[in-house]
């Protein structure tokens, strides 16, 4: 449903709500970001925005795979090496 296949056919209303979600999702992820970027010694640091995306991308990449595999390949398959290089490049920002 997240992926807009199981859309195929339904209201629009319901495509906008899943839509609204996701921007939810990376506005909430852009707060946490900026809230740590308040925490931090120096001022400055990883791009707010583009990090947040890119966080969103992802999960939505985790998401898209998992239906594309017919739900048999976990979302979380790798997901600790994948979250250990993304925390590194994170904290190079930081």
């Amino acid at each position: 449903m997240l992926t807009g296949a199981a859309l195929t056919g339904e209201s629009e209303r319901l495509r906008q709500r899943v839509s609204q979600f996701f921007e939810r999702l990376e506005t909430q992820f852009r707060q946490i970001l900026r809230e740590g970027e308040l925490t931090l010694t120096e001022a400055g640091g990883r791009p707010v925005n583009e990090t947040a995306n890119l966080l969103m991308t992802i999960i939505e990449g985790h998401i898209q795979q998992y239906v594309r595999t017919g739900f048999r390949q976990s979302p979380l398959v790798g997901w600790d090496k994948q979250w250990q290089l993304l925390a590194g490049i994170l904290k190079e920002y930081s």
